[in-house]
């Protein structure tokens, strides 16, 4: 196994090794663009934001299409709508707590980069699925980042739905939980 590790280092680079170890492919990358770069909507992203926005970019899959005769072949993502990338695979790559991978995936929804497909927690191996808003071949009106200051998506942000933990032992409004011999009733403050 060492005999491997050294050849795949001589091969690749040291730096390209670790990046395979913690799952991201070491020549595979993404051309963000500039309009998306230099938008409000990407400059508002925290850095653990962004690196989520490029795990989404990493799981993406394409084939090149011409559309027509000798001209330049265009990329179509056949699994956009579809991408999953776990709170898991993100706490194990970046290293982070499963709130930062919450407030990341939440402030991309809000600012209109991701959007969420499908719900995921109906069991076992089902996860939540996404659908990247920023990237080239959609509809000019699912391109939401580009509107993001004047509109934005807090709410399509998931929330967890009857969350009543303690509903039954909250502060009730006009009963302060002291008991009645404490004060006596013929003391007024």
């Amino acid at each position: 196994m060492e005999i491997v590790k050294e050849r795949l280092e001589f091969e690749m680079g040291k730096n390209n090794i670790e990046s395979l170890e913690n799952g991201a492919p070491p020549r595979w990358g993404n051309y963000y663009c500039n309009e998306l770069y230099y938008s409000v909507a990407y400059q508002l992203l925290a850095l653990s934001a962004r690196n989520l926005l490029h795990d989404f970019f990493n799981e993406l899959r394409y084939e090149y299409i011409s559309k027509h005769a000798k001209r330049k072949k265009c990329r179509q993502y056949f699994n956009n709508g579809e991408l999953v990338f776990t709170e898991r695979q993100f706490k194990t790559r970046h290293k982070c707590s499963s709130a930062t991978y919450i407030s990341s995936r939440n402030k991309l929804i809000e600012v209109g980069l991701l959007k969420q497909t499908e719900k995921g927690g109906q069991g076992r191996g089902h996860a939540a699925k996404y659908k990247l808003l920023c990237v080239s071949g959609l509809l000019v009106k699912e391109e939401k980042w580009k509107r993001y200051p004047k509109e934005n998506w807090k709410n399509n942000i998931p929330k967890a739905r009857n969350n009543l933990v303690g509903i039954h032992t909250r502060f009730k409004k006009g009963k302060s939980g002291r008991k009645s011999d404490f004060h006596p009733k013929g003391l007024v403050s």
